[in-house]
Parts: structure tokens; C-alpha cells; sequence
């Protein structure tokens, strides 16, 4: 049988909030002078999205770390939307966080996200402001899939592992909240996540 839930963890890149790197890597290189694949390199294989994102650099870091290595002279004033303006409201998901709200679940935002990007959000989105707790990687200096965040996690919801559950949309962080015995779907749409939760008592 399935323990009752009594925490749910919600990612929110992708489930809660849409977003396109594509979009971040073509305005900053509008903005920078830099070609747009050079800055896909640099951001994503090059790992300075991910230091950033893992707490390592500050905001102010990573932008120097941006001009160091592209010998860009943008300055973050207008760096900053460059690479923030890349979101929209996932709005099949309003009416879920809605009526989880109305139930005694503790809700909790479990996220791989920079300052900047939490900042952005969290000033234009209010649907954001509904979490009991924010679990967030640069807070945390750990990203998914490292079981330290979802340690976090489960310490601030404040209840036990097997009443815990996940929800995101990547593979990867789904199998690693599961060998922590912390049920978890993968999100690959909201009619599907609401199936999930009825299967486990939440009638939304």
C-alpha cells in the first residue's frame, strides 16, 4: 500500500515554469558580441551555469567569469535580463498548487536554479509564492541529482522519507529521489501528474 502523502516536492523548471536556454544563450550573445553557440559552450558544457547554479559564484562572479573568458565588456545591468527573460507560467499547473493548498500537504519547491533566475521568477510569478519551503541548489551547494538536496528537502518538510513525494522532468533526479525511498513520477504532463496523485489518496 502507498504511505499517505504528506509532503510533495515539486521541481520547478519545466513542471511549474517553462523555460529555453536556447532563448538565454541568443539574448546574451545579442547583448555580449559573443556568438550564440560559443556562449552555449561556455554556460552549459563549459560548467559555468552549473558552478553558478551549485552556489559556487556569486552573481557578480559569474559575470566576470563570463567577460573573463569571452573578453566581453557587457555589463550586468544588462546582462542580468539577458539571461532572466527566458520563462513563462506553465498554466495547467495553477489550478493543481491551488487545490494542493487547500489540503494539509506541505509544499515544497526543490529546484536547480541560480539567484538571478529565482529573483526573476519569484518577482513575476506568483504562483511561486505558494510554497511552505524553498529548497534551492545555490542555497543548498548541491544540485540534483545529489542526494544532499534531497536531504534537505525532506528535512524541511519535516516528516518521513516514505511520506515524501517528487515530482520533475528529468529522469536522472527522478531515479536518485527513489533510492532515497522517496516516491517520485516523472512530470510528462499535468493530466498525468493529477492520475498520480489521485493513485495515492489526493483527490485534486
Amino acid at each position: 500500500m502507498t504511505d499517505v502523502i504528506r509532503a510533495v516536492f515539486f521541481d520547478m523548471g519545466n513542471v511549474l515554469i517553462h523555460f529555453s536556454h536556447a532563448r538565454m544563450c541568443r539574448q546574451i550573445a545579442a547583448v555580449s558580441g559573443v556568438d550564440q553557440d560559443r556562449v552555449q559552450e561556455i554556460l552549459f558544457a563549459g560548467g559555468l551555469e552549473l558552478s553558478y547554479e551549485s552556489g559556487e559564484l556569486t552573481t557578480e562572479a559569474f559575470h566576470r567569469q563570463f567577460q573573463r573568458v569571452t573578453g566581453s565588456t557587457v555589463d550586468l545591468t544588462t546582462f542580468i535580463p539577458a539571461c532572466c527573460d527566458i520563462f513563462w507560467l506553465n498554466e495547467s499547473m495553477v489550478p493543481v498548487v491551488d487545490a494542493l493548498r487547500q489540503t494539509d500537504v506541505h509544499l515544497l519547491l526543490l529546484s536547480n536554479v541560480s539567484p538571478i533566475h529565482f529573483k526573476w521568477i519569484t518577482e513575476r510569478f506568483p504562483l511561486i509564492h505558494n510554497f511552505d519551503h524553498y529548497v534551492l541548489s545555490y542555497e543548498q551547494k548541491a544540485c540534483k541529482p545529489d542526494a544532499r538536496i534531497f536531504h534537505a528537502a525532506v528535512r524541511q518538510a519535516g516528516v518521513p522519507t516514505r511520506n515524501c513525494f517528487f515530482t520533475d522532468d528529468i529522469d536522472g533526479h527522478i531515479e536518485a529521489a527513489r533510492a532515497l525511498d522517496i516516491d517520485a513520477v516523472k512530470y510528462t504532463g499535468t493530466s498525468t501528474l493529477c492520475k498520480a496523485f489521485r493513485r495515492r489518496g489526493l483527490n485534486l
